[in-house]
């Protein structure tokens, strides 16, 4: 065909593929759980004048399972971002290749335009677009560099900083010092973030792009998007999540990367509703009697201890070096310093009852199981299916580590503990923090009542 008399049609709709390649992460830096985020890329393959180019790799990436679901008739919410990525993809490459129609016009030229000369010029487009916006930086008098930093870029400078902050000692601990394990929660909160800029397709997105509108829809966001394992984030997940994106435009401030505090206003209500969930002295006494394999039972017995010394998991961890008191009457005591409470001076005090004595009989108190709170998560749940711990419907208790302490403290209010005795037994400064402790409510009033009728008889 001769070119100068070639005439060019319209680009047929882009088709995508999926080429499979080894699963994998794509940003290493803030994906804490060591988890591929893909298996694959999507490619696509233009068809221009009949002729079909192709395939070309794109910056879209997922997992064949997703891809595989496009079709279903109720998607899931990774199908529904994969499709809209894919949409606004093939949207951006018909207006590249309408651009270069345009230009072939006003140049007088009548190339044959290929799939390479399109995808090369959505490249050029990509730069350009970007180029622009260090424009619009400049143009509002905004030192370049500083202030063209993008949120992932702000992140990892945050947690290089915060690292400088972290003090285990919690009596040497000052304001702005953090914990290890507070530190440690930083990168799971940013997964959720992280979520949001894949979806929006914007994850280069520079500081000073983050508007109130933008932290209201990350958080409408949050709340219906689905984790792989097809659950949504608890609220609390959500709270934490939106406070971390508060921390990182605080930081963002004072590091002179923006002059503004554009999400002060987002309402992210930190810590949980109170849901105390103690188990029965009858499932306890189930549990501790029930046939387990050695292994299950020893991490049982672990958190029996625990749940009956009334511990948190940062707490039970310090277990052999805290200071046991035996009075004349043979009873015998716990007391150390709270280590969840910073800067203070609190102790707790706590009777060692006739379960946990037992228990304690058993083992060499520095070989009880002292792994990872998820290590210790995941196991409790298979020692409740294994035991068949089961509520008052007959279902199966998805056993936390959180309710050995609910269970210790419920268990003193019911055998008559004061509100000044569990203070000390909690290791609390207010008594009202019971309230987030406390359940079990007809066996606590059931309690008191056997102790009223033995007095009167």
């Amino acid at each position: 065909m001769n070119s100068l008399v070639f005439r060019h049609q319209p680009m047929k709709s882009p088709l995508f593929q999926f080429r499979k390649g080894r699963a994998k992460k794509k940003f290493h830096a803030s994906t804490p759980d060591g988890k591929p985020d893909h298996d694959g890329t999507v490619c696509v393959v233009l068809t221009i004048n009949n002729i079909r180019y192709g395939p070309y790799a794109t910056d879209i990436y997922t997992f064949h399972q997703i891809w595989k679901a496009r079709s279903q008739p109720r998607p899931s919410e990774a199908v529904i971002q994969l499709n809209e990525q894919m949409v606004n993809y093939a949207n951006f490459l018909k207006e590249v290749y309408t651009a270069l129609l345009h230009q072939c016009r006003i140049e007088g030229e009548v190339i044959p335009i290929n799939g390479e000369m399109v995808m090369g010029a959505m490249t050029v487009e990509r730069k350009r677009l970007k180029g622009e916006t260090v424009a619009q930086l400049r143009a509002l008098d905004i030192k370049q560099g500083s202030a063209y930093i993008t949120l992932p870029e702000l992140y990892k400078e945050f947690m290089i900083a915060r690292k400088r902050d972290i003090e285990d000692n919690r009596q040497k601990r000052v304001d702005g010092q953090i914990s290890r394990s507070t530190y440690d929660t930083y990168p799971k909160r940013w997964v959720m973030i992280e979520a949001y800029l894949k979806h929006t397709g914007r994850r280069d997105i520079p500081v000073v792009g983050i508007k109130a509108k933008w932290g209201e829809k990350l958080k409408d966001f949050l709340k219906t998007y689905r984790q792989k394992n097809g659950k949504l984030y608890q609220m609390v997940s959500i709270n934490k999540s939106l406070s971390l994106m508060k921390m990182l435009m605080s930081f963002a401030k004072r590091q002179g990367h923006t002059d503004k505090m554009p999400l002060d206003e987002l309402s992210c209500r930190s810590g949980s509703s109170a849901k105390p969930k103690p188990l029965t002295d009858a499932q306890m006494q189930h549990l501790e009697t029930v046939y387990l394999p050695p292994n299950l039972r020893h991490i049982c017995d672990s958190w029996l201890i625990a749940a009956e010394l009334c511990l948190h998991y940062s707490d039970y961890k310090k277990l052999p070096k805290m200071t046991f008191i035996t009075q004349p009457d043979g009873q015998r005591y716990i007391q150390h310093d709270r280590s969840k409470q910073r800067g203070t001076e609190l102790l707790q005090t706590v009777d060692i009852t006739p379960r946990a004595e037992r228990l304690l009989a058993k083992y060499d108190i520095k070989k009880l199981y002292y792994k990872s709170s998820g290590d210790f998560a995941d196991y409790l749940k298979i020692i409740a299916i294994r035991a068949n711990l089961v509520d008052r419907d007959g279902n199966i208790i998805p056993l936390q580590f959180g309710q050995g302490r609910d269970t210790g403290l419920t268990s003193r209010v019911i055998r008559g503990a004061n509100a000044l005795q569990l203070t000390k037994m909690g290791g609390w400064a207010n008594p009202r923090v019971a309230n987030r402790y406390v359940g079990l409510d007809v066996e606590v009033v059931q309690g008191f009542a056997r102790q009223h009728l033995s007095s009167i008889g």
